[in-house]
């Protein structure tokens, strides 16, 4: 009985090994989405904090000029560089879901193909369960010629 032979074998082995690199992909992307929220939470809660240490400071009393100015300018900084971070998030969202259909569309194609394996081997398997049928048929019929060759 010769054994199953999927043709397609070394297809679905590289489908499988896309499909792997797409997700080692998307992961990276994720991670990099969540390093760089975790990065704008910790720059918006600067820029907080230095909102709050302005308006304590420019409460009635002593101002020193300089020191606010200072302090205004380091704040347009920090507000530079949370519209550079949303820009960024934003972009590696658009990436993140582009890796994310890449990863469904080669789960798809190795799904298709797995589904194509089972299908042949089930075929493999009627097929050699009708040539097992057949092959005791071809015995039957064998040994019943022989008996009746034997009663005459």
């Amino acid at each position: 009985m010769p054994r199953f032979e999927f043709r397609l074998r070394s297809l679905l082995a590289v489908r499988e090994a896309e499909r792997a690199a797409a997700r080692t992909h998307l992961a990276a992307a994720q991670v990099e989405l969540e390093e760089l929220v975790a990065t704008r939470a910790l720059r918006q809660r600067g820029l907080d904090e230095q909102r709050s240490w302005l308006r304590n400071r420019a409460a009635p009393g002593q101002i020193d000029p300089q020191r606010l100015a200072a302090a205004s300018r380091y704040e347009r900084v920090l507000l530079h560089e949370l519209e550079a971070l949303f820009a960024q998030q934003q972009a590696l969202e658009v990436e993140t879901e582009r890796r994310r259909a890449f990863v469904v569309e080669a789960d798809r194609e190795v799904r298709v193909l797995e589904k194509l394996r089972e299908r042949k081997f089930e075929q493999y398997q009627r097929d050699q369960a009708l040539a097992e049928v057949k092959r005791f048929d071809e015995v039957a019929s064998q040994a019943r010629i022989r008996a009746a060759d034997e009663m005459v």
